[in-house]
């Protein structure tokens, strides 16, 4: 037996995975790579790789001025991460003054403005 990963394109997924149907024992979920970036070369890393990091190339990205909790989480879980540790992205990119608290809480929402 034999185990090896694999990066497909997002076009070629269900190609691969028909094609692996019924060949291989065990294939597990797919899941994004947000990290990589395709060259002609093949595929290099974008960032660093740890959270704040990536989080920090999708602000510059999407330009919010303005994020809360629900960015951050719909952000993880677009990404294939757990969206339960949003708090943590939160709680570090504060300390790395990626982002500020602004106002007074209203409910359970806390927003934030983007530095």
């Amino acid at each position: 037996m034999f185990k090896f990963e694999v990066i497909v394109d997002d076009k070629k997924l269900s190609y691969v995975l028909w094609a692996l149907a019924g060949h291989a024992v065990h294939v597990s979920t797919p899941l994004p790579v947000i990290n990589a970036k395709k060259t002609r070369n093949g595929i290099v890393q974008q960032t660093g790789g740890n959270l704040l990091e990536m989080f920090k190339a999708h602000l510059a990205e999407t330009k919010p001025k303005q994020l809360d909790v629900k960015f951050v989480k719909q952000w993880m879980q677009g990404a294939g991460l757990n969206p339960a540790s949003a708090g943590y992205i939160l709680k570090h990119a504060q300390r790395s003054k990626l982002i500020r608290k602004i106002g007074r809480a209203v409910g359970p929402v806390v927003s934030y403005k983007v530095l």
